[in-house]
């Protein structure tokens, strides 16, 4: 976990793997503070296929 950002109803987490890539969520604040985590500490991130919304690279 490398960023926990407090928006309001929501909470947005930024994770960094272990090859240096990012991931990042926005999550409801009683989903996140059901299960709090702060910078440093270890997470897994995961989502249902249908909630994926994966970004296409141009060249």
């Amino acid at each position: 976990m490398t960023t926990v950002e407090y928006q309001g109803a929501a909470v947005r987490v930024v994770v960094r793997a272990g090859d240096g890539q990012t991931a990042e969520a926005l999550l409801p604040d009683g989903l996140f503070h059901a299960a709090p985590v702060a910078p440093g500490e270890a997470a897994t991130l995961g989502w249902a296929a249908q909630d994926a919304h994966p970004l296409s690279q141009t060249a």
